[in-house]
């Protein structure tokens, strides 16, 4: 169970660092550099849950198994906050309805993002790289 209290207090952690930055949208802060970490954070929220949740289940499920429900307080949180996240990705979604961004500008400079970017074009590496912008969801967001 000390994985799970671990698991539930690092989401916590995410997902108070995406609300302070949500703040910020709109505001003189913001900037390209802080949309994508806002996206990046979202990212890593949803692994973040995800991952809790492979973790938690089948304890819930043998929980549940020997024909008894019991509590499991850790559920219980990952619930709670996955209610508060799903609260805060409507509002970003909004702000960003609200308040849009061009972020060409920023993918110009950042060119990593690109399959022709700084790297030699060799056949297989770029056929590669372009499974993984799909795989890993590189491409350009259309928001956050």
């Amino acid at each position: 169970m000390v994985m799970g209290e671990s698991l539930i207090v690092e989401i916590n952690s995410h997902l108070a660092l995406f609300r302070d930055l949500l703040i910020h949208v709109g505001q003189a802060k913001d900037c390209p550099e802080l949309r994508e970490k806002i996206r990046k954070l979202r990212r890593t929220c949803v692994e973040a849950f995800k991952h809790t949740e492979q973790i938690l289940m089948p304890q819930v499920k043998s929980a549940t198994a020997d024909g008894v429900l019991t509590d499991n307080p850790h559920l219980v949180l990952l619930f709670y906050m996955a209610q508060l996240f799903l609260r805060e990705l409507v509002k970003s979604y909004r702000l960003i309805q609200v308040v849009p961004m061009d972020m060409s500008g920023y993918y110009e400079r950042h060119t990593a993002l690109d399959t022709n970017g700084p790297w030699a074009s060799k056949g297989r590496n770029n056929y590669i790289c372009k499974n993984m912008n799909l795989l890993c969801c590189v491409s350009r967001p259309n928001y956050l």
